[in-house]
């Protein structure tokens, strides 16, 4: 899949999940080639049927999920997923991130500053983070919102939020992520590209 050679590689998990429904990673790496292809109902499909065969103790799979959620325009769903995930795994930065865009999304400004702030106090040189502080408003000492800043001589800045969510590298599963995870074995290595090595 990460070779480029997407349908290809869908199809030899299809056939695997054909001889093999009832394998939970299964469907989740369908999930996640449908995912990045933008397909984002059957990949919904995907982690949903996912997470009845046994992945539902998996963060990764409810993230993937809201990020198909999110491209739907599921907010209220894509939350709880997210949510979900974040009971699983509390330190996982992709998560916290993803919750930052998704208040993004519902206009929530503060919630959204709060989520990339906490990415930073576990990874103090997250990039993607400290890119969506510096687009928020900047505030006077001791107020509590922008509108304390209006008229105030300060620079405001708009912020702003991806148009595509999952195009930014932080929001969903590398391969490298489904390794080190046991979502992917070696024995699978051969359906994302057979010169691939985890690092």
């Amino acid at each position: 899949i990460s070779s480029g050679q997407e349908e290809k590689g869908l199809e030899e998990i299809r056939n695997f999940i054909q001889k093999n429904p009832n394998v939970w990673n299964a469907w989740f790496l369908l999930g996640w080639g449908l995912r990045r292809l933008g397909r984002w109902i059957d990949a919904e499909q995907a982690f949903n049927q996912s997470l009845k065969c046994g992945g539902e103790n998996n963060s990764d799979t409810y993230n993937e999920l809201a990020i198909c959620l999110m491209e739907q325009g599921k907010i209220k769903e894509s939350k709880k997923s997210l949510e979900k995930a974040l009971s699983i795994d509390p330190e996982n930065v992709k998560i916290i991130s993803n919750l930052g865009y998704l208040s993004l999304k519902e206009g929530k400004i503060d919630d959204a500053r709060k989520y990339f702030s906490i990415v930073l106090e576990y990874s103090p040189n997250d990039k993607i983070a400290l890119s969506e502080l510096s687009k928020f408003p900047v505030f006077i000492i001791g107020s509590d919102s922008q509108e304390d800043a209006n008229g105030a001589d300060t620079n405001v800045l708009p912020a702003k939020c991806s148009s595509s969510l999952s195009n930014h590298k932080i929001l969903s599963s590398t391969v490298t992520d489904l390794f080190k995870k046991n979502l992917v074995k070696v024995s699978d290595l051969n359906i994302i590209h057979p010169d691939y090595q985890p690092d």
